[in-house]
């Protein structure tokens, strides 16, 4: 069966890919009406009828199976027919979100750098427009630079999808860079559940856990330790920097 998805129009495809199927169940729904109802009680010949019935149903069932496969077969082009106007936006879209350059896409993945296969991988989901993304250890074995710029690209898609995004991951400073909500896992149940400035406000806990805490908190912390008035919520480095600059003002207005 030819299907042109670039030209066929979505009725065409239905009545070249659904009515074979519906017409082969209307067919074996008659055919059972017909025997129940009628063949097996014709007098003295309804035992023959009802078996010369009995050589056709398999032919019929035969054909009901062709036509409901030709029906399956052809839901994915249906699918991708209906889908096919926002297809290139999407991969698109989400080739910008992840930095992905289109001289990439005739690429083979076999030529793609690391990074770049990451990058292509996740944007290959984001062209899904998942309402929840989930990512486990998306950064795992990256350069920093390679880190950051997918760092970027989750917070990127975050705030221009209103997306959910799940984040697994053991670096804290990943964790602390991109949550609103971190959920802190230890020998199968939830520890801890909070914002970033609860959870890490329990270092203690934390590497009590194996867990490390991200690097601005744990200088804040040992300044703290040193007599430096901090504030507690501090755990990232735009933070700490704030802080320092803050009282750094504080002590040259005395």
């Amino acid at each position: 069966m030819e299907n042109n998805l670039g030209r066929d129009s979505v009725p065409a495809l239905v009545r070249r890919i659904a009515l074979p199927s519906m017409l082969a169940q209307f067919v074996s729904v008659l055919y059972s009406i017909v025997d129940r109802m009628y063949i097996g009680n014709i007098p003295e010949t309804g035992d023959l009828a009802l078996a010369g019935a009995g050589v056709c149903g398999p032919v019929v069932t035969l054909i009901g199976s062709v036509a409901f496969l030709v029906g399956t077969g052809g839901a994915p082009l249906l699918s991708m027919k209906l889908g096919e106007g926002e297809i290139d936006e999407r991969v698109r879209e989400a080739a910008r979100l992840t930095g992905v350059g289109e001289e990439l896409f005739e690429r083979s993945p076999l030529e793609l750098s690391g990074g770049q296969k990451r990058r292509v991988a996740i944007a290959g989901v984001m062209a899904m427009r998942p309402r929840v993304l989930i990512l486990d250890e998306p950064m795992a074995g990256l350069d920093p630079a390679g880190c950051a710029g997918i760092m970027q690209n989750i917070t990127d898609y975050r705030r221009e999808t209103g997306s959910t995004v799940l984040l697994v991951t053991h670096d804290m400073d990943d964790a602390a860079k991109i949550a609103d909500r971190l959920i802190v896992f230890h020998e199968g149940a939830v520890a801890m559940d909070g914002a970033p400035d609860e959870v890490f406000s329990r270092q203690r806990e934390l590497v009590g856990m194996g867990l490390d805490v991200p690097q601005s908190a744990a200088i804040a912390d040992a300044l703290r330790a040193r007599g430096v008035a901090l504030p507690a919520s501090i755990y990232t480095l735009d933070q700490l920097r704030a802080a320092l600059l803050a009282l750094a003002k504080g002590v040259a207005g005395c």
